[in-house]
């Protein structure tokens, strides 16, 4: 996905891309299912079920920043904007509003049956994280230590969850989201608003600060410790990570340009 260019695909780990259908939105989250792709655009969401050749809208936002966040769980797709979550059990053909309290949906993932959403409130204009045991019918804030409610995205990991706080780093949960613990060891840069999971290993990107260098940090241990695999020396910002098999993808932009980064050996080079 593209700012204002739509969506670009590669059949070869990225060597050679070639452009969708797909009109000239600029695109905030992928999501696979199936055979379909949902792509959420600054107009809605959008669906393909030929691998990019044609592509359907089928939800419009409510506003012109479009749907932030996607996310599928017990046969439901999810997708986030700044009027809340919406989720479809139809692929994408109906929608109706969750009951989340919070607008601004940033992220959408899910910890065994539980569904957790991070965004932002109109009472106090913080961006607590949510969950919900029921598919998202009743949800209860999960923000017990969490200091700044700046929760850009979440992962989940075993048992475990993270989450990206755009001031603070990692926040990690052993417990279902009932306590958070800071995880900032060897993190630099602390504006984190991306992370994957790659088998063992957890990689999480940093958003553009000139006066905190490092854009990308690798953990081995769960969130114990941290490493700096930057692509580069100089401050770059990481809009989006993306984890196939061994191979890290990694969206950087600096002063107003956006390079697309690539690593297959975890990092190192």
């Amino acid at each position: 996905g593209t700012e204002s260019n739509g969506v670009y695909m590669s059949s070869n780990n990225g060597t050679s891309w070639y452009y969708s259908s797909f009109p000239g939105y600029s695109i905030h989250d992928l999501l696979v299912v199936g055979t379909d792709i949902y792509a959420a655009t600054t107009d809605g969401v959008s669906k393909t079920s030929d691998s990019g050749a044609t592509w359907s809208p089928v939800y419009t936002s409510c506003t012109t920043y479009g749907v932030l966040s996607l996310g599928y769980f017990a046969g439901k797709v999810f997708a986030g904007d700044r009027c809340g979550l919406y989720s479809s059990s139809n692929s994408g053909n109906n929608w109706t509003l969750t009951g989340c309290p919070a607008v601004r949906i940033w992220s959408i993932a899910n910890l065994g049956a539980m569904v957790f959403c991070s965004g932002r409130t109109f009472y106090n204009d913080v961006e607590p994280v949510y969950f919900s045991v029921d598919s998202g019918l009743n949800w209860v804030s999960k923000s017990n230590g969490i200091t700044n409610f700046d929760v850009r995205e979440i992962a989940t990991k075993g048992s475990d969850l993270f989450a990206c706080n755009f001031n603070t780093g990692v926040l990690i949960s052993s417990d279902s989201g009932n306590t958070w613990a800071v995880s900032t060891n060897g993190i630099t840069n602390l504006a984190v608003g991306e992370i994957e999971i790659m088998g063992d290993n957890i990689i999480v990107g940093s958003g553009w600060n000139n006066n905190f260098p490092g854009s990308l940090f690798l953990s081995q241990n769960n969130g114990a410790s941290w490493t700096d695999i930057s692509p580069v020396t100089s401050s770059i910002g990481i809009n989006e990570l993306y984890i196939q098999g061994n191979n890290i993808f990694a969206v950087s932009d600096s002063f107003g340009s956006s390079y697309l980064y690539f690593s297959s050996d975890t990092g190192n080079t």
